[in-house]
């Protein structure tokens, strides 16, 4: 097997930690925040003869929950792909590890995107109330008028209406959610430039076609380093 630099793979290796870790771990630490538990609404449902069961509505986490799970897979797939890049570089060819590198990078980009984009959905059709006809206080409780929210949207409109009744967690929180949001956005960029290296690291093999099987560049994960020959019994 060709003798590959170790510099080289060290230098990705730290690329790919770069581009895939720290925005996660930020976008983890600013989408974890305390927020009181709120019941929006409710709605009762017959169940059987003289039977009912009502299911009260809270917070939207939608949002906050695409972000989590965009920071793992950008932290999982990161790992796949240095443990990838290591074995292709300098224990095998065989292209079925190379689907570490590149099928994780892949993945990382459209989980991100389709992360980012759910944010920013949720952000559209749940907005932050600007008037307090729209979120009332009535009776030691909060009233929408069955309108939902998500923990951002929640945040800000108490921090916009009722901020000297609910005091520092209100600006605190919807200053932290929305820059968790935000990452997003630098999670789509690292996943684009990881997808980059990625691809990078496929020419030297053979490319897709190494990738996918279609050339005779694979080779066995282990091969013997020589035959016997003129062997007599």
């Amino acid at each position: 097997m060709e003798a590959r630099s170790p510099m080289i793979t060290i230098a990705v290796s730290v690329a790919a930690l770069v581009l895939g870790v720290p925005v996660a771990i930020l976008a983890i630490m600013f989408n974890s925040n305390w927020i009181p538990h709120i019941i929006l609404g409710s709605k009762t449902f017959s169940t059987g003869p003289g039977k009912t069961t009502t299911i009260d509505f809270g917070i939207l986490t939608g949002p906050n929950d695409a972000v989590f799970a965009g920071a793992l897979v950008a932290i999982a797939s990161t790992l796949l792909f240095i443990i990838g890049l290591l074995l292709i570089r300098h224990f095998t060819r065989h292209n079925g590890f190379g689907w570490f590198v590149f099928g994780s990078a892949l993945v990382n980009l459209l989980s991100q995107i389709g992360c980012c984009a759910a944010v920013y959905i949720f952000k559209n059709k749940y907005p932050v109330a600007i008037s307090t006809d729209q979120i009332r206080y009535v009776d030691g409780q909060y009233t929408t008028g069955g309108n939902l929210y998500t923990k951002e949207a929640w945040a800000c409109s108490m921090n916009a209406l009722y901020a000297n009744r609910e005091g520092d967690w209100a600006d605190r929180a919807c200053s932290r959610f929305g820059i968790a949001r935000a990452l997003t956005i630098p999670l789509v960029a690292c996943a684009v430039f990881t997808l980059g290296m990625a691809y990078w690291q496929m020419r030297p093999q053979g490319g897709f076609g190494w990738l996918f099987g279609r050339n005779d560049k694979i080779v066995a994960a282990y091969k013997p380093k020589g035959e016997y020959i003129g062997l007599k019994g």
